[in-house]
């Protein structure tokens, strides 16, 4: 049980990544491209919006991780290869 929970906190980890570094691109070129565009600020609330759920999801499979499952916070007591943070 302990991995599958691991493998969803490293998909919703991954996807904040990715959703923060789009999120930051597209509010960039908001601040120097595309000033006051209603439609494209939206677009970046959204993406940014997304990027916050995925990093709430992240931290509660982390903490099922370390409170439920019983897997240290570096990984201890996890039999997989290279997944110790």
């Amino acid at each position: 049980m302990a991995k599958k929970v691991l493998e969803q906190h490293d998909r919703y980890a991954e996807w904040t990544i990715y959703a923060s570094a789009l999120g930051a691109v597209l509010k960039l070129g908001s601040l120097f491209l595309l000033r006051e565009n209603k439609i494209f600020e939206i677009l970046v609330f959204l993406v940014l919006g997304f990027a916050a759920y995925s990093v709430s999801e992240a931290g509660h499979y982390g903490s099922q991780l370390v409170y439920i499952e019983g897997v240290g916070p570096q990984g201890e007591y996890l039999e997989s290869e290279g997944h110790g943070h």
